[in-house]
């Protein structure tokens, strides 16, 4: 982390951005399925994700879907996630998630790579959690977002 300590500790706000992330596992481990994402692209702001302005980092990060069925699945990995959701039922598709994060309800992950190949996953329970130490990336002016 460096120089950039400071921005990464007092920005509480920190959400993965699924758009510029990279998709490197999908592993089935009984009944839950674990996502890698190697390197995800992280947010760090001090309120809604960049409204005034934060960092930009590069981390691993795992999410772990509990409960959870694999539909389909890329065959080419890892690859760059082009598009996609996280859908929890009665809330909107989120693109961005809070690290570290845990959601239960009816969940789906539907994920699209950039070589228009499919991850679905349905499943119960959600957790979302960093692994490693975070790697400055760059600096996001609060214009960007509007």
């Amino acid at each position: 982390m460096g120089a950039h300590q400071e921005s990464w500790n007092g920005h509480p706000n920190r959400e993965v951005d699924l758009h510029d992330s990279n998709l490197a596992s999908v592993e089935q481990a009984g009944e839950a399925v674990v996502i890698r994402l190697a390197p995800a692209y992280v947010i760090a702001s001090g309120d809604e994700p960049a409204k005034n302005g934060g960092t930009g980092w590069s981390v691993d990060v795992e999410i772990t879907l509990h409960g959870a069925s694999l539909k389909t699945a890329p065959i080419t990995l890892p690859c760059w996630i082009s598009d996609g959701f996280v859908g929890l039922a009665g809330c909107a598709r989120m693109y961005l998630l809070s690290l570290p994060s845990s959601l239960e309800g009816d969940l789906t992950v539907y994920l699209i790579t950039e070589n228009a190949e499919e991850l679905l996953i349905k499943a119960t329970r959600m957790e979302v959690v960093m692994i490693g130490e975070p790697v400055f990336a760059e600096k996001i002016e609060p214009d960007f977002w509007r």
